[in-house]
């Protein structure tokens, strides 16, 4: 059971307003060298808003219900259902009072999100101390997924509510020691997310943001057991999908490839360790 009671106090700064400005339309640098060159400052600053305050409470029951069965010594089945929970929020980006009223004069706040997932997957030593397979499959139901919506009129982002989307998809890990003091780690994911119900109907159909429709990673590493201790030389890279940054899908992010090294060392008898290393070999440049 989770209570949450959330306090936001808005206190609103100064803003620019410049003679040449029109009302409604954003400010332009021009603006500010006309009001500067023309002497004509005095409604450069105008007063600040009255600050508001609000205050909102949040209750939730989460819960996990699981159920394993061992096949055999080395291969475990699983299923689970699980709902977790994202509490309601506030917008704190507001640049002006009338950006978080609503039409009764109250602060308006997003909903609290849930998530119930369902899944099933099998964990097994396919070869004692050699080889690892796990794999899962998962279903995820969201309810008032909370996602941030510019508003272009107010070049503000607001947070906000999806009524409904889905995400389902599988995830494949393989963990091998072919040889003694050799790993390998190869792991790779399959994903599709989709708003089911929106207020907008346009977003009906489109990829919840940030969620890649693929990924994969890889690792490789040597212990290698000398009289001065071990050496661990070690190289991974991993795969991002394409995804959307935002939930209009307007543009398509994604699809590179990191590239990273380490060699760690551990002194005989454990007593000390470190490592060096080095991300994105590839010197790529990735989008955030």
């Amino acid at each position: 059971y989770t209570h949450e009671k959330k306090d936001m106090d808005y206190r609103f700064s100064t803003f620019f307003a410049y003679p040449s400005l029109v009302a409604g339309t954003p400010a332009q640098i021009n603006d500010f060298i006309k009001a500067v060159d023309t002497g004509n400052l005095g409604t450069i600053l105008l007063p600040a808003e009255a600050p508001l305050s609000a205050t909102k409470s949040f209750s939730n029951v989460s819960w996990k219900l699981g159920l394993d069965y061992q096949v055999t010594s080395g291969t475990l089945l699983y299923a689970l259902v699980s709902r977790g929970f994202k509490g309601g929020a506030f917008n704190s980006t507001a640049n002006f009072s009338a950006d978080i009223l609503n039409a009764n004069g109250q602060v308006i706040s997003v909903k609290p999100e849930t998530l119930t997932d369902y899944e099933i997957g099998v964990k097994s030593d396919i070869i004692p101390r050699r080889l690892r397979v796990n794999a899962s499959l998962f279903y995820y139901d969201y309810r008032n997924y909370q996602t941030n919506q510019l508003i272009p009129s107010l070049s503000i982002q607001v947070l906000s509510n999806l009524p409904k989307a889905k995400v389902y998809g599988g995830e494949l890990e393989l963990t091998a020691e072919p040889i003694d003091h050799l790993t390998i780690n190869v792991g790779t994911g399959l994903l599709h997310s989709e708003i089911t119900k929106a207020l907008d109907p346009s977003l009906v159909g489109n990829r919840l943001p940030l969620a890649e429709d693929f990924n994969w990673n890889a690792m490789i590493r040597y212990d290698l057991e000398t009289g001065l201790g071990t050496f661990s030389p070690e190289f991974s890279a991993k795969h991002v999908g394409s995804y959307f940054g935002t939930k209009e899908n307007t543009k398509k992010l994604g699809n590179y490839t990191l590239m990273n090294a380490q060699i760690g060392y551990e002194s005989p008898g454990k007593t000390f360790y470190g490592s060096l290393w080095v991300t994105n070999l590839a010197d790529k440049t990735v989008p955030i």
